[in-house]
């Protein structure tokens, strides 16, 4: 069979005889397209909110380029996430691949003298690998993504540890390393240029390309894909590689941006990246995990916690707010299902698997 998928696999059907819309189901239209973009307001009411709250210091450009800079690294990584989640696939190694890649390239560079140009491809060859395996387990063995990974994810904890001698920093990068995350052209920091380029490339790819279409069609439904042509064993594979590179890509531009090989520090992007991944598919294309939803929830849940955090919230405010916007994504899709109502995030947590059995019916 061809592996040529029909564009509008996955589209809603739509007869061509259908009746008139009636002005009831004009409005329910209109209700959805505003709230496809509903993030759009949110952060508009963010900033109307917080400005009033503590504009000396929120309405700044020091905050705007900490926001775009900060969260450059969590849409790299994200944008990886993203694909896995479209394929049908859970990746739970990705923070501590970050974390581990951060190390490995510092102790390549500090330990080794290796070049911090070939530190860099080395160190991305290696969270290649860690996608590579993942997936195979996944797809030859075939065990459950979600075990895989976490297992995965305990093994590059236990690598990091072993590297780092308990978890010490890697310091004394040279400073041709630490150039890769330090300038600001025209006053917009390189880390949010490198998080456009990811979203550009990725946004093509899952939209406009075959294989953007049959790594949905994986996700979507494997043995349809699988009997319609679609090889979803190497969709597969690609999902993981794909997360596995950008996290390392993320490892390594968060130690340049540090300065320093931080251990502990990929656990911390954990909750975060999943928030993000699920609150984007409430936006632009709502009940699909897509590139442009996820980079406005990446900065709506940004600017929500640099508010409070700069009205005197503790540390600890980034997780709860993670932690409470995931909740609410997921717990609106599971609400729209048991309701019956046509909710395309709800058919799209059924499809994962994450509503269960007793509840679809």
């Amino acid at each position: 069979m061809s592996e040529v998928l029909d564009p509008t696999l996955f589209a809603d059907r739509r007869d061509d005889d259908a009746p008139a819309p009636t002005p009831r189901s004009s409005r329910r239209a209109g209700a959805a397209q505003l709230g496809r973009f509903s993030g759009v307001y949110v952060l508009v009411a963010f900033i109307i909110a917080y400005g009033i709250w503590v504009p000396k210091t929120f309405l700044t450009t020091t905050t705007l380029q900490s926001i775009i800079g900060d969260q450059a690294v969590t849409g790299i990584v994200t944008i990886g996430l993203v694909f896995a989640l479209s394929a049908g696939a859970f990746d739970l190694s990705f923070a501590n691949n970050l974390g581990l890649s951060g190390v490995i390239c510092a102790d390549l560079m500090l330990n080794h003298q290796v070049n911090p140009a070939l530190a860099i491809v080395i160190t991305l060859a290696c969270g290649l690998l860690v996608g590579a395996v993942n997936a195979f387990f996944v797809v030859r063995v075939g065990v459950n993504s979600i075990v895989v990974t976490l297992g995965m994810s305990s093994v590059l904890s236990a690598l990091n540890s072993k590297l780092t001698n308990g978890g010490q920093y890697l310091t004394g990068l040279p400073s041709s390393f630490t150039k890769l995350a330090s300038p600001k052209p025209w006053g917009v920091p390189v880390l949010a240029l490198y998080l456009l380029v990811a979203a550009v490339i990725g946004w093509y790819v899952l939209e406009h390309t075959p294989v953007g279409r049959r790594l949905q069609a994986t996700g979507a439904g494997a043995e349809a894909a699988r009997l319609a042509g679609v090889s979803t064993g190497r969709m597969t594979l690609l999902a993981f590689m794909v997360v596995g590179g950008l996290s390392s890509l993320a490892g390594i531009l968060v130690t340049a941006q540090v300065g320093a090989a931080t251990p502990d520090i990929g656990s911390g992007y954990l909750l975060a990246v999943f928030a993000a991944a699920y609150l984007g598919t409430t936006q632009i294309k709502p009940g699909r995990f897509n590139i442009g939803g996820t980079i406005l929830a990446i900065f709506l849940l940004a600017t929500g916690v640099k508010g409070l955090q700069l009205g005197g919230g503790q540390a600890w405010i980034t997780d709860a707010f993670n932690g409470v916007a995931l909740i609410l994504a997921v717990s609106l899709a599971t609400l729209g299902q048991r309701s019956g109502t046509a909710n395309p995030l709800a058919r799209l947590v059924r499809r994962r698997g994450a509503v269960p059995r007793s509840e679809q019916s």
